[in-house]
């Protein structure tokens, strides 16, 4: 699979409003086998109870 050549709503509500609403990372990879998506976000301080 290769890589798109635009970014549709998908991947820029993921790129952008994780990244900066919620202060997390999105890492997509775009492999022959298909698309692979980590997701990283802190953790609030009351979530950890």
């Amino acid at each position: 699979m290769s890589p798109p050549t635009r970014s549709g709503f998908g991947s820029l509500l993921l790129e952008r409003a994780l990244a900066s609403d919620l202060k997390g990372k999105v890492r997509m990879d775009f492999a022959a086998h298909g698309l692979t998506c980590d997701i990283a976000l802190p953790l609030d301080a009351h979530a950890v109870h």
